[in-house]
């Protein structure tokens, strides 16, 4: 998708760099990505089995602590 008053988005961009303007609030990342993940109809993610939670998150089983995989 384009969007016309996004900031350039670079190939080597990280999870980190989103953050900035996606941490909390309206433009959040974890409800629009889990959003865009699980939409009705042809979709990329859930039209491959192999996709899962666990493909972006992490769980520390001994701690119990829930994290993204792509964060440093």
């Amino acid at each position: 998708m384009n969007y016309p008053n996004h900031p350039p988005v670079n190939a080597d961009s990280l999870y980190e760099d989103c953050l900035r303007c996606h941490k909390t609030g309206k433009l959040a990342f974890g409800p629009i990505l889990h959003k865009g993940h699980y939409k009705e109809g042809d979709n990329h993610f859930t039209s491959n089995p192999d996709n899962n939670c666990q493909s972006c998150h992490q769980i520390d089983l001994t701690t119990g602590v829930f994290g993204v995989v792509y964060a440093k």
